[in-house]
């Protein structure tokens, strides 16, 4: 009878702790708009009878006993959209957040530059694409591809396009377009225990040298600019300490370059705003890529040189640093070896920054996606690229994930760097990874210029990321990009002659909370873990 009591007792709190986090959950379950399995060949669509056609051979249909071919194996064809859904008898309306998923097989193409699109795209052209999709690859016989969309407020003519671009065939099946509950952004959340909660950061290229043929910044400019951040309540700086630029020749480290990142390190500190390095990109002369232009973006041939580098640095700095980041968008540009490789320059880091203090943590080096997308197809970006690194073993060398959730629209941007973090944290839970902390080490917007209307959008986009975004429940700390404006990027909350941009002063008066607040309601697989872990009770039970 006791443990009977017990287990009661120890339910009524899941439940009560649970009904406390939630007393403002959206009710409501993802609503059917509308799935093409192919069966019963549904009118609400349009396909470009020369392209497309439906197959009922059990030897090719995908799912069930038919399926949809989209082909242009017979002629080389320019952004062809082949499958369009109707705004009549598929209904899409603005403001409402939308997953698109489909089934996809039997993927065949024909030289480098072909590949399969999907995109939903207003028809009157009210709005811009949302949902922008390229993908070449069939990881499995049968694969599947999901994406979350927000419509724009107020526009309801959206239509979803599958289309190949180049000469390449694919089969299709079950396009599932699913109405998803909205995410209240007005959540209070709960309040959790969190020690040394300091979740206010910024990315910084302080270490850029006037001599490097661009501006770059002075002494006087970095001195200035670390004021400013403790000014702003900036707690965290992320420093890319590159290491072509460390050491430019085997051996002969550059010691202006040492110089500046002891100055900032040594003028944070004295501010209180802690330090993380960002380690990577090879000098040409370690690069198995030595003769290209961007020699940085490959592996080092071998790991000897990498090793003797991470463990000069972590033993130069490892009074004053404790976490690092191995390297920058694995995912994209930034990488162009490939991915079984970067786990094995993880691996290298990893081991080498515990072995001179095991209280060293390392973060994965940032996506520029969500590890299963890419934005664009070219040289050096990976599809799938966290299950393919979860696959080359990279689980037990990283201590942080971390991500890139960037978005630019600044009446949806919390909602679709919440979808992008769970699409990365459903991978991270099925490979054991879900204990683990999230931190966003770049987001932000580029502002393309200095036009009024943009920098005020920048601004709400980053109140909207420190007042709402923080709350997800796996996101831990969040280092805005970037401080400040440099040549050919306008993503600073500063210009380059160091003058104060509206997002500045944005990040000056946002309330920097001292006390971890989450919405469950954000991340509902996090959510399940959080029940579990509040729920528990001290074997000193009162029963």
């Amino acid at each position: 009878m006791k443990t009977v009591t017990y287990i009661i007792f120890i339910a009524w709190i899941c439940v009560f702790v649970s009904g406390c986090c939630h007393t403002q959950r959206m009710a409501t379950n993802p609503i059917m708009v509308a799935l093409f399995d192919f069966e019963g060949h549904q009118a609400a669509h349009w396909v470009r009878s020369n392209y497309c056609e439906i197959i009922t051979n059990s030897g090719e249909s995908i799912f069930g006993k038919a399926s949809l071919r989209l082909s242009t194996t017979k002629a080389n064809e320019k952004w062809l959209d082949l499958f369009v859904t109707h705004t009549n008898g598929v209904s899409m309306q603005g403001g409402k957040r939308y997953e698109i998923s489909f089934k996809y097989a039997s993927c065949e193409l024909k030289g480098s530059d072909s590949f399969f699109y999907m995109l939903a795209r207003s028809e009157q052209a009210q709005g811009p694409d949302k949902g922008w999709l390229p993908w070449r690859e069939c990881p499995k016989p049968i694969s599947t591809h999901k994406m979350n969309i927000v419509l724009p407020t107020g526009v309801n003519d959206y239509r979803i396009h599958f289309g190949i671009n180049g000469t390449a065939s694919v089969v299709l099946d079950d396009i599932s377009i699913k109405q998803l509950p909205g995410i209240d952004l007005q959540a209070e959340g709960t309040t959790i225990p969190s020690p040394n909660y300091e979740p206010y950061g910024i990315g910084t290229h302080f270490l850029r040298l006037p001599s490097w043929g661009e501006p770059g910044f002075t002494d006087e400019q970095v001195r200035q600019s670390i004021r400013n951040l403790a000014k702003a309540g900036i707690q965290w700086i992320r420093v890319g300490a590159h290491w072509n630029q460390i050491e430019p020749f085997r051996g002969k480290n550059k010691q202006k370059v040492i110089d500046r990142l002891d100055l900032i390190i040594e003028l944070a500190l004295q501010e209180k705003i802690k330090v993380y390095l960002q380690l990577g990109a090879p000098p040409s002369w370690a690069s198995e890529a030595p003769g290209e232009k961007d020699s940085w973006a490959y592996s080092p041939t071998t790991a000897v040189d990498w090793r003797a580098h991470v463990s000069m640095m972590a033993n130069r700095y490892g009074d004053r640093i404790n976490y690092w980041e191995i390297y920058n968008e694995i995912d994209w540009i930034f990488w162009k070896s490939d991915l079984k490789k970067y786990a094995k320059f993880l691996k290298t880091a990893y081991i080498e920054l515990k072995k001179v203090n095991p209280e060293n943590r390392v973060i994965l080096g940032g996506l520029a996606f969500d590890g299963i997308h890419v934005w664009r197809l070219r040289p050096g970006a990976e599809e799938h690229a966290l299950q393919k690194l979860y696959n080359n073993g990279i689980a037990n060398y990283f201590d942080i994930f971390a991500m890139h959730p960037y978005s630019g629209d600044p009446e949806f941007s919390t909602v679709e760097s919440i979808d992008k973090i769970n699409c990365a944290y459903e991978i991270m839970l099925k490979n054991g990874d879900g204990d683990k902390q999230i931190w966003l080490t770049e987001i932000g917007m580029d502002t393309k210029g200095s036009d009024p209307a943009q920098l005020k959008d920048q601004a709400k986009i980053l109140r909207n990321t420190y007042t709402q975004l923080i709350k997800h429940p796996k996101v831990d700390k969040i280092f805005w990009y970037t401080f400040p404006n440099y040549t050919g990027h306008n993503y600073g909350i500063v210009n380059s002659n160091f003058s104060l941009r509206p997002a500045f002063r944005e990040y000056e008066r946002i309330n920097k909370e001292k006390r971890r607040v989450v919405v469950d309601d954000y991340c509902p697989m996090a959510q399940a873990k959080n029940a579990v872990i509040r729920c528990q009770v001290s074997d000193k039970s009162p029963l």
